[in-house]
């Protein structure tokens, strides 16, 4: 956990950002990690786009979902919440990855497990209203990617669940 951000303490990344994750990689083998640790470093970015590729070793998954919670169990304890089309820290774009995650490796998680995991962790500021705006917030992103492949009926019986495990 401390150093899958090497790449951030870099003016490396901060000036091509592009990089990020891939010398994230490079500073841990130079740092004598493991080099299934380093693929987990370069993957826990992933997905950096709403297509984009998603990590391919499970250790990098867990590692990106346990980030992408973390983004956003953060923003939502301080009460940094998007509305409408403000989305300035990407919440919508880290949820959507946290789906796309466990959906790819099949992961059936309860999704109130999971938040409740990582908020029983670290979160004191973190109230239950938050939790419950974090958990609508997660409903409505995967209802809005099921779309119209997936009847609205079927839709709400999933998402209404007190927990709703990403189908």
């Amino acid at each position: 956990a401390q150093i899958y951000k090497f790449d951030l303490l870099t003016g490396m990344v901060g000036e091509f950002d592009e990089l990020q994750g891939i010398m994230g990689e490079k500073y841990a083998l130079l740092s004598g990690e493991d080099a299934a640790v380093a693929t987990a470093i370069r993957e826990h970015y992933l997905p950096d786009a709403a297509e984009g590729a998603l990590p391919e070793t499970k250790v990098g998954a867990v590692l990106a979902l346990a980030d992408k919670l973390d983004t956003l169990l953060s923003f939502f304890s301080v009460g940094l919440i998007p509305s409408g089309s403000n989305d300035p820290y990407a919440l919508r774009r880290a949820t959507q990855g946290i789906v796309r995650i466990l959906d790819h490796f099949g992961w059936r998680i309860p999704m109130d497990k999971l938040v409740d995991s990582l908020y029983d962790l670290s979160f004191d500021s973190l109230t239950y209203a938050n939790k419950a705006d974090v958990m609508s917030f997660i409903r409505a992103r995967v209802d809005k990617m099921m779309g119209k492949a997936v009847p609205k009926d079927i839709r709400e019986a999933v998402l209404e669940s007190s927990t709703f495990v990403v189908p």
